[in-house]
């Protein structure tokens, strides 16, 4: 499973004095641009938000175009087993930071190498996962139905775990039996939930508290301009995502592993899973203003 970072801001839109409804809160707001992948550690997988809710959860989903994973987490790990797709028949295990966005929402991700990640959001409130595939400048939306949670009739992964030559290999056969090169299937699949994230956001700035200073995000379709303290703005590709009502997941590129924020507008929190320091834990910032650029430069 290729999945980027990514993170899920739940932002209440009274926050800025807006009257809208259902506000894209989460927008790319990464605290750090240009940042490598260090594995997780133990105790950060353990110390983070989601941890204890997803203790010995089993859940299987599947991405339209990618392929069916069967998953359970236990201690500071997390087992899955292809079932369909370009992961079919191979197994493999991660230490995921996991994080508790909302009820039922949690975002999670685990490196996958010096510059990649997967980054997975599950809303188990409507059975949905989205993730955002890929890497640097090669982000792809994927998402699709979370078929089983928490029941008798959940499959768990089963098997020995698959070493890295043999995965490799693995996916490239899946791929030729299913009649499509691994370029097409790593491109991803694009769905409403993105259309919704991107038009719900463009237009409007994010401005989060981080250890750093204030971040600024600004979102214009697929284009995000972020602004950290007093450095120069920069400008990325960029990838939003609508998980539920004031809940988005956005991911820029930066020509590494990229940047991904979940925000609850709810909440008026923002979690982020790469640390300006490289290594990968769990820090919630508090949004501070999310709204036109105009009003949050102002706040800024």
């Amino acid at each position: 499973m290729r999945i980027i970072l990514t993170l899920v801001v739940a932002l209440s839109l009274t926050a800025c004095d807006t009257t809208e409804t259902d506000t894209p809160p989460d927008s790319p707001a990464a605290v750090a641009t240009d940042i490598s992948v260090e594995a997780s550690s133990a105790d950060n997988v353990a110390r983070s938000s989601g941890y204890a809710d997803l203790e010995g959860a089993v859940i299987n989903y599947e991405y339209h175009g990618f392929g069916g994973f069967y998953v359970k987490i236990f201690g500071e790990t997390m087992r899955w087993r292809g079932f369909k797709g370009i992961g079919l028949d191979i197994v493999n295990e991660v230490n995921p930071v996991t994080s508790k966005v909302a009820d039922g929402v949690y975002f999670i991700s685990w490196p996958t190498g010096p510059d990649e990640g997967d980054n997975v959001v599950y809303n188990l409130n409507t059975m949905e996962v989205f993730a955002h595939l890929g890497g640097g400048a090669q982000f792809a939306p994927i998402s699709g139905p979370i078929h089983c949670w928490q029941s008798p009739e959940c499959n768990e992964p089963s098997g020995a775990l698959t070493d890295g030559p043999t995965t490799m290999a693995q996916m490239a056969a899946n791929a030729e039996n299913a009649g499509v090169s691994m370029e097409e299937v790593m491109a991803g699949q694009a769905g409403p939930a993105d259309a919704a994230g991107e038009a719900a956001l463009s237009g409007k700035t994010l401005v989060l508290k981080t250890s750093e200073g204030r971040l600024s995000v600004s979102i214009n379709g697929d284009q995000t301009t972020a602004q950290l303290a007093d450095r120069p703005a920069t400008t990325h590709t960029t990838y939003a995502t609508r998980i539920a009502n004031g809940i988005y997941f956005v991911s820029w590129d930066n020509g590494r592993a990229g940047n991904h924020l979940v925000v609850n507008t709810l909440s008026l929190k923002a979690y982020d899973h790469i640390l300006a320091d490289h290594s990968r834990a769990e820090a919630i910032y508090d949004l501070v203003c999310f709204d036109n650029t105009e009003i949050c430069t102002s706040a800024n």
